[in-house]
């Protein structure tokens, strides 16, 4: 072999074996990097919309609240058998209910859990549900899950607190807030997610309890299974504070492997998730990738 074709062949086989090194390199610096970028976008928007819902539940709260020391509501709670009373409480929460389109409806309760004013019929009433805030809500507030109200047959959500009166519990009032509108504003609006991001929120079950982006009819009807929304709900606080060290990848409840993160909502056992497709969040790596291969062929 002639001694230009080895030097050729040498400086050849250095440019390939550069080409090669800086290629993994810059493809595994880059993924790094575009993890880092991805998981700290994901936690912003993450925190951010938890926020919201929290706030949402937090105003909510003093709406009641501020109900349950209102003398309307005390009045009849202590004369549930005086007709003027309960005629007030009954003009007066029907009034609240009209001018707050959050709250589709309202209802109070006496000291032993009867219902004695309420914005819809008494015929059908869920006593299920009055049973269940009645036994959980009498020491102070009370956030009862997302539900199909059977009253207005919408989703809803409900938040009670007690009427208590010089140290006495007289009753609870009952607010049934609708979820549709900003609850589902705050999961379903897609600024800053790409083209396959979304969030949304699973209860403690793990079933999806607002709209998916890419499937119908979720609804208490979707579990979640992934990884991430197991490390939401782990008992472990230190396992929860270690999760938010590096940027999880797993498959997602339709099968597909995204990036995602989460947060936990206070006052209530939801989980809000984060995610983006990986493929999509990695799109500019693998551009590059292809771009330097093909620059390195051509040389």
């Amino acid at each position: 072999m002639k001694i230009q074709t080895k030097i050729s062949s040498i400086i050849f086989s250095l440019i390939l074996a550069t080409g090669i090194v800086t290629i993994i390199t810059i493809a595994f610096v880059s993924k790094k990097m575009i993890e880092a970028e991805v998981y700290a976008h994901l936690e912003n928007i993450a925190i951010s919309r938890a926020s919201h819902v929290e706030t949402l539940f937090i105003e909510h709260q003093d709406v009641v609240e501020i109900l349950a020391i209102e003398s309307t509501f005390i009045e009849a709670v202590i004369h549930p058998n005086k007709t003027k009373s309960v005629a007030l409480l009954q003009q007066r929460i029907k009034h609240i209910a009209q001018v707050d389109d959050h709250i589709s409806r309202i209802r109070v309760l006496d000291k032993n859990g009867d219902v004695i004013a309420s914005t819809h019929s008494h015929i059908g009433i869920d006593i299920k549900g009055n049973a269940d805030i009645f036994a959980h809500g009498k020491a102070g507030i009370y956030i009862r899950d997302i539900q199909i109200s059977i009253m207005t047959g919408t989703k809803i959500f409900s938040i009670s607190a007690p009427i208590i009166v010089k140290g006495e519990f007289l009753g609870i009032v009952i607010l049934n807030i609708e979820v549709e509108n900003r609850l589902y504003q705050i999961t379903t609006n897609l600024t800053g997610l790409g083209k396959t991001g979304e969030i949304y929120l699973i209860n403690k079950e793990r079933y999806m309890i607002t709209p998916s982006r890419f499937l119908e009819d979720t609804f208490l009807k979707q579990k979640v299974n992934s990884s991430e929304a197991g490390e939401c709900f782990a008992l472990s606080e230190e396992k929860h504070k270690s999760k938010h060290a590096a940027m999880d990848i797993y498959e997602d409840y339709h099968g597909q492997l995204v990036m995602g993160t989460h947060r936990t909502i206070k006052g209530v056992n939801w989980c809000l998730m984060a995610e983006i497709d990986a493929e999509e969040a990695f799109a500019p790596v693998n551009k590059l990738v292809q771009l330097m291969i093909l620059f390195f062929m051509l040389l």
